[in-house]
């Protein structure tokens, strides 16, 4: 045995190990940091494909629809520009020089966009009764509350057109009250007459009847704005 060489105690071999697994434990610490950062950040890149995924999707969607509606656009123009320029629309009014030439306003008043029953009860009055020189007894427009609680006359609606019921009471001679439902065939808003009962001569008569016109609801052509998220 060499003398001259430092032997190596038990205290010494103690340190050693413990420096040893020290550096094992830093290393092992520092990999797991490394994952764990991995993971996180993989996580993140497959949220961000995903979300973007969504927004190409999206703008694919709004791209088609915007290419629909180009496509539409021309011809749909074509066909408002017709019915601007038909005579044969605007002879369809009672009075036929009212509101000019623009023939479209015929089909807006033929069938209004809203619920417009006050309206509707003056145009009765001042456009169709008043014509004929009948006397106006009675006139009742259904209000929306009040035809939701009776059967008899309540609101229909399918694909967008709402029925709109009334009922009015009329005196006069016969030949104004046969004058009355003449002007009311031809008025350009379409009435259906669901119930009549005459009553009196020919010189007095008296028409209970009741009737329903009709509104469409609009068609809506609103820009939407939409944020998506992750």
């Amino acid at each position: 045995m060499d003398s001259n060489k430092p032997a190596i105690t038990g205290v010494k071999k103690r340190q050693q190990i413990q420096q040893a697994n020290k550096a094992v434990f830093i290393w092992v610490a520092l990999a797991g940091v490394v994952i764990a950062i991995a993971i996180v950040l993989s996580q993140f890149m497959v949220k961000q494909l995903l979300f973007n995924i969504k927004v190409i999707n999206t703008e694919t969607k709004t791209n088609a629809v915007l290419i629909e509606n180009a496509e539409v656009y021309a011809p749909l123009r074509t066909e408002v520009s017709k019915l601007i320029s038909n005579k044969e629309l605007t002879e369809l009014r009672l009075d036929k020089n009212e509101n000019g030439d623009n023939a479209l306003q015929v089909v807006i008043d033929a069938m209004p966009t809203e619920d417009d029953r006050l309206s509707l009860a003056a145009s009765l009055q001042q456009r169709i009764f008043s014509r004929s020189g009948v006397r106006i007894e009675q006139l009742s427009v259904s209000s929306g509350d009040s035809l939701a609680g009776d059967p008899a006359v309540a609101v229909s609606q399918t694909e967008g057109v709402v029925e709109v019921p009334f009922t009015f009471e009329v005196s006069g001679t016969y030949e104004q009250i046969k004058k009355l439902f003449n002007d009311m065939q031809l008025s350009i808003r379409p009435i259906s007459v669901t119930a009549v009962k005459l009553s009196g001569e020919n010189s007095n008569m008296t028409a209970e009847i009741q009737a329903k016109t009709y509104y469409s609801e609009p068609a809506t052509t609103d820009m939407k704005k939409e944020t998506l998220k992750p």
